[in-house]
């Protein structure tokens, strides 16, 4: 059990995406290097329709066969992509060529190109309408281009600032940690004028993600190559192979030979031992008065929560609490997160936070009340996510009569794992009116009826609504209620995210404010969360799910998408799938998100009022 009265498990997620550079150049349009075009209906990029059915590859220089669905999937386009690169270049050798030789792949690329803008003018006559004879040709005939071009365009005559450029956009377009680092080595592997220009480029080797054990001799080449450009390093060990002590001070002090470059630093790690010795090195920056430009500090602990394992202790600083970098005031820090890892609060100067993400800290180890409410005040104005994840401020010693923290900047708010009358005690602490992404985590077994009074009319901006692990554990009139108003003074929420929600719960979200009963699926004047457009789902009763869908539509207020996650698809029976389907008025209304993507109307919601 927790500390502060939870006995659930500690929700347990990911450490925030590795940063990639902050500045993402964008691709200039070109007739020949789009992706296939759709109308808005259709699946957007990072999603398919669960409908689309897969094909075999086509025959470049054939009409494609009519499709049985109005849109191709994303994994049938790639696969075609995959293919057709292939056969064009399996037996093309780079060579020089002659002018004539020129001269004629330059013509045949020029009917390439007027090939795609025919089909291009095709298609917009045919608008709103989608020919999927016309879809399929024009995304052969581009894959056909681009493949082709790179035979007579002399990309190695460009001015080096130029290539430079294209090596970035190329690099920094990844979409994960692994394709970047794989990226950045193949475009070294070209010739040598492409890893002169790679080399020459420090900012091309700053995002290094220390995944190689158990040497690192990749690692601290790109930490080389990076020079005096700030870095953004990501630390991870696993539950098979953690650090050792040992490991962490060989690491941590070649590492630290470049502290004062370090801009972003995610730490995930087992054990006690590595981290505390990376704890007492952030030390330095007190000792050594030492100036640091870092922006981003996450430091995750993954082992027990409540348990320290590891070496005898021989250390002065197990005996001690250690202030976050010894004390010292660090300027540049906007984002700081601790998961399972607590500090001398009393000591440490944490302000002006855009991110505070405190997690599994033992009651005794959170900060005091007073540490608490003075972390926020110092952020008041700069604290735009705020995450509680079974931690918060210790209980106070007598009465407490002080009016809650005013954030009036904070967009996303995450509670969760702790008892109701914990979850009431922090939550409030403060008030943040203009909140549009709300996550309750692990509101289960217990009653949370208290809670969800105190956080009513409290978000009423909210948009986005993230529910992992939550019931209805005593289901009485009363608790339903409790919730039901909570949803009621929801009038904008519009995206819902649901990871192991009861039904019972999810039947609320059918239900009259009013008159405090289920609307039965048909309209009414008083339902709750009206605005509500999208849904997002991993784990779920999915008949249940589809009666509910039947009945929000039977209530007018049908749902716009519908996302599932790849383990829910891998998951789903044919007879599932046709109650989802059956539930809703359009099937492409149900898709498949990309699971390191956010779905676009979610971004959308959020960049409102950012």
């Amino acid at each position: 059990m927790h500390p502060s009265g939870s006995n659930t498990a500690p929700t347990q997620y990911s450490a925030a995406n590795f940063a990639q550079p902050p500045h993402q150049p964008q691709i200039a349009h070109h007739p020949a290097a789009a992706a296939p075009t759709a109308p808005q209906s259709h699946p957007l990029p990072g999603q398919y329709a669960i409908t689309a059915a897969a094909h075999g590859p086509a025959d470049p220089s054939a009409r494609p066969p009519a499709p049985p669905t109005r849109a191709l999937t994303a994994q049938h386009y790639a696969m075609l992509a995959s293919r057709m690169h292939t056969a064009i270049s399996k037996d093309w050798v780079p060579h020089p060529m002659a002018p004539d030789v020129a001269y004629q792949h330059l013509i045949a690329t020029r009917r390439r190109i007027e090939r795609i803008r025919v089909l291009e003018t095709e298609q917009a006559a045919r608008l709103p309408a989608v020919d999927p004879h016309i879809e399929q040709a024009l995304f052969v005939a581009r894959i056909d281009y681009r493949t082709r071009f790179a035979r007579i365009f002399p990309i190695n005559h460009l001015p080096a600032e130029i290539l430079t450029n294209i090596m970035r956009l190329v690099c920094w377009s990844a979409q994960d940690p692994r394709t970047s680092t794989r990226t950045r080595l193949h475009l070294t592997w070209v010739c040598r004028q492409w890893r002169a220009v790679m080399f020459n480029d420090h900012t091309l080797w700053n995002a290094i993600w220390f995944s190689d054990y158990p040497d690192y001799e990749r690692s601290f080449a790109w930490l080389e190559r990076s020079g005096n450009a700030a870095v953004d390093v990501r630390i991870n060990d696993s539950k098979e192979k953690p650090w050792s002590l040992d490991m962490g001070m060989r690491v941590i002090n070649k590492l630290f030979t470049k502290l004062p470059n370090i801009r972003v630093l995610v730490v995930v790690l087992q054990d006690w031992d590595p981290l505390l010795y990376l704890l007492n090195s952030l030390t330095r920056v007190k000792t050594e008065n030492m100036h640091i430009i870092m922006e981003r500090l996450e430091v995750h602990r993954t082992g027990p929560t409540y348990e320290q394992q590891g070496t005898a202790h021989e250390q002065a600083y197990y005996r001690r609490l250690l202030p976050l970098f010894g004390g010292a005031f660090v300027p540049s820090l906007a984002h700081f997160s601790a998961n399972a890892v607590h500090f001398d609060w009393s000591r440490s100067v944490i302000t002006n936070m855009s991110t505070l993400d405190l997690r599994r800290i033992p009651l005794e180890r959170v900060p005091t009340i007073t540490e608490f409410r003075s972390l926020l005040r110092n952020s008041a104005h700069s604290l735009r996510k705020l995450v509680l994840d079974g931690a918060g401020p210790k209980w106070p010693l007598g009465p407490l009569h002080t009016p809650p923290v005013a954030l009036p900047a904070l967009r996303s708010l995450a509670l969760g794992d702790f008892s109701p009358s914990y979850g009431v005690y922090a939550a409030a602490q403060f008030l943040a009116p203009h909140t549009l992404d709300l996550t309750l985590m692990n509101v289960i077994r217990e009653d949370f009826t208290p809670f969800y009074n105190l956080m009513t009319a409290r978000t009423p901006h909210l948009r986005v609504l993230t529910l992992y692990g939550a019931e209805i554990a005593h289901d009485t009139p009363g608790a339903r209620a409790a919730f039901v108003r909570l949803l009621a003074a929801l009038p904008r929420l519009a995206y819902l995210r649901l990871n192991g929600v009861s039904p019972a719960m999810l039947d609320l979200f059918l239900y009259d404010a009013e008159r405090m009963q289920p609307a039965a699926g048909v309209p009414t004047a008083h339902p709750v969360c009206p605005a509500l457009a999208v849904l997002e789902y991993h784990t779920i009763d999915v008949p249940h799910l589809a009666r509910w869908l039947a009945a929000r539509r039977g209530m007018g207020l049908p749902l716009r998408k519908v996302y599932m996650s790849l383990r829910a698809v891998q998951e789903l029976s044919p007879e599932h799938r046709e109650l989802l389907l059956q539930a809703v008025d359009d099937p492409e209304t149900v898709q498949v998100l990309n699971p390191i993507l956010r779905a676009p109307e979610e971004e959308a919601l959020l960049s409102e009022n950012a």
